[in-house]
Formats: structure tokens, C-alpha cells, sequence
């Protein structure tokens, strides 16, 4: 039984990546060539088209020269806001890309202080708006999920280091849905979905819909 979606909502925590250069650029693009990942990212109006986000296992040593590892390794994190007025299972938000960057790692916000917490991470090309309902969990991949020690109200709580790495070329828009199975994700009320929570010049991270249950 599915319990509803809140629409707007601001997640609340940090996304860790790095920027691209042209020439990591050119070796994912031609390493891409012979990988299984197909398809085109859906893209904000008048961007170019570019190809579908992941990573494949060529592609893993191109992800940890970049940052030096994953999660905690990245070179930047752009960070929300730890105010929550609100909270239950998950939230779906959008990100988009001003420059071509990996995303390595994710910080939440937990409601209490508390071991044991079961996190999952997924993502799908273009925006979650129109699949957040339980039937759309075919278009999401899972890229993470684990066992995290929640820190409890306006701390961030680091998640594990991302299964599947995601690169996102420059101009390309991904959902990213971030659920536990108990109620304790906090995150706050917005104005619109798709309105900027956050940006800097590589990254905006977009007002997105609070979950009310577990769903996949």
C-alpha cells in the first residue's frame, strides 16, 4: 500500500563529486563505445543531446583517478540545508549538470541518532516527476545501499560509498531517489518542484517530492 508523495520538497544533505576535465571526458565517452549502457539522457530544453549516464567496469579506475576513491574522496560537495520541517521514508529530487561531473558520494539528514538505519540510492536519466509512483520502480537503478548510523537532527549523515559511480556529462538532467525503510529521512518544505535549491557552477540541485513509504 502506497501511503502518498509531498510535492514540493528540498532535500536535505550534500552530493560529493568532481568535475570532469576534457580529457577524463574523452576517455569515459570512448571507453563508453564498447560498453552495454544505452539510450539518451532526457535534457533541459535547448541543451545538446549527450549519452545516458553510468559506469562500467573499464570505467572504474577513470572514477577513482579523479577523486581518489569514492564517497568521501570527492573533490567537491554541494550542500542544501540541514533546517528540516518535515520527513518521512525517501525523497526524489532532481540534479543537473552545468559541467560534465561524477557524482561519488551522498550526506542525509536522520531524525535520531541510531545504528542500523537501511539506506538504498537510485537514479534514472532525466527528471523523477511522472515516477513516483511503486509501478515505476523499473525505471530507477539501484547505485547504493547499506547499513548507515544515523546522526540525528541537523548533522549530516555520511551514506556508503556508491555502488555505481554516476557520471553526468554536461547539460543533462538525473533523478535521484534516496529511501530508508523506516521514517526517519528529514527533509524540508519548498516552493516548486524543479525550483533551484542550490547551485554553483558545475551543480544545481532541484526541489523534488518527499516519499511516504517504502516503495521498492
Amino acid at each position: 500500500y502506497f501511503r502518498g508523495y509531498f510535492k514540493p520538497r528540498k532535500f536535505n544533505g550534500r552530493i560529493g563529486y568532481d568535475v570532469l576535465n576534457s580529457l577524463q571526458l574523452a576517455e569515459y565517452e570512448h571507453q563508453e563505445q564498447g560498453s552495454t549502457v544505452s539510450g539518451q539522457m532526457e535534457l533541459a530544453p535547448n541543451s545538446p543531446k549527450h549519452t545516458a549516464v553510468g559506469t562500467t567496469s573499464n570505467q572504474q579506475g577513470l572514477i577513482q583517478s579523479i577523486g581518489g576513491g569514492y564517497g568521501r574522496g570527492s573533490s567537491y560537495e554541494l550542500e542544501t540545508t540541514f533546517d528540516a520541517d518535515n520527513g518521512s521514508y525517501g525523497i526524489m529530487f532532481d540534479i543537473f549538470a552545468l559541467k560534465p561531473i561524477v557524482v561519488l558520494g551522498f550526506d542525509i539528514h536522520t531524525s535520531s541518532i541510531s545504528d542500523d538505519i537501511l539506506v538504498e540510492v537510485y537514479h534514472k536519466e532525466g527528471t523523477h516527476v511522472g515516477f513516483e509512483e511503486k509501478d515505476a520502480n523499473k525505471s530507477w537503478k539501484k547505485i547504493q545501499h547499506g547499513s548507515v548510523t544515523g546522526r540525528g537532527e541537523g548533522n549530516p549523515t555520511p551514506l556508503p560509498n556508491l555502488l555505481s559511480p554516476l557520471i553526468v556529462p554536461e547539460g543533462s538532467e538525473v533523478g535521484i531517489f534516496i529511501t530508508l525503510t523506516t521514517r526517519e529521512q528529514r527533509y524540508t518544505n519548498g516552493v516548486r518542484t524543479g525550483k533551484v535549491t542550490v547551485s554553483n557552477n558545475a551543480l544545481q540541485i532541484l526541489q523534488g517530492t518527499g516519499i511516504g513509504a517504502h516503495i521498492f
